[in-house]
């Protein structure tokens, strides 16, 4: 019998938005210039954007704290740039995990020359004193490796699924919580119906493990789990 979760749904048609010529994000959480009380952070994840960038273009941030960003290309390929001008090409099937300290910066580019490119950023506060700096570039199947879950670093996860397959996750850290992001598609989280690109916020406020069981709704529904450390219920 699965432990009773807290959670909070985050619907994506009442996401923020920073809306420019050559780029568009929307935000499940505050970002930049938006904000709303009900989309505070959740734990130590701060951000989840899903971005398009229009052809042949690039956008610079800045961060102003130390992060672990986790940058998930979902159409096209971008080329990713450090602040050592370390250069990242990404395709669908990869991620790059930055790892950043407070004034650090990266660039993200285009580099077709007629075609949008859209991709996803998490941003992961860490401890500035702890936070390990070497950056990792991962790949993983989805279609060879159907209806599981795969482990993109250590915090992330993603996976396939076809039409009424089941996964599900175990928490044993009882400081954490879990974000889900539905990629494309629909499932059934935790008895929750969250649909494309809809996110979910669970955690237990009762200091038990955390029992996540999901089931997919629809035909190749992809799914994108992170783990949040989390501290008096759902605040960091």
């Amino acid at each position: 019998m699965l432990t009773q979760t807290e959670g909070q749904i985050y619907l994506s048609n009442l996401r923020g938005i920073t809306n420019r010529k050559i780029f568009r994000s929307f935000h499940t959480f505050n970002h930049g210039s938006y904000s709303d009380e009900s989309k505070k952070p959740f734990g130590n994840l701060i951000a989840c954007n899903d971005d398009t960038l229009a052809a042949g273009n690039a956008i610079i941030t800045n961060v102003d704290k130390a992060l672990e960003i986790f940058i998930i290309p979902i159409v096209g390929g971008i080329e990713v740039k450090d602040n050592k001008d370390q250069k990242f090409f990404l395709d669908a099937g990869e991620t790059l995990i930055l790892k950043l300290s407070k004034g650090d910066y990266y660039q993200v580019s285009n580099p077709f020359k007629d075609e949008l490119v859209n991709f996803l950023q998490i941003w992961i506060e860490n401890d500035p004193v702890s936070i390990n700096l070497t950056n990792r570039q991962i790949s993983f199947d989805l279609d060879g490796n159907k209806n599981q879950l795969k482990t993109i670093g250590d915090k992330c996860y993603i996976g396939k699924f076809s039409g009424r397959e089941e996964g599900g996750l175990t928490i044993n850290d009882r400081d954490k919580g879990v974000f889900g992001f539905v990629v494309e598609g629909a499932f059934e989280f935790q008895n929750r119906l969250v649909e494309t690109r809809d996110g979910i916020a669970l955690w237990n406020e009762d200091n038990e493990a955390l029992q996540i069981e999901f089931e997919a709704l629809s035909n190749n529904a992809i799914i994108l789990i992170v783990e949040v450390a989390i501290k008096d219920g759902n605040s960091f």
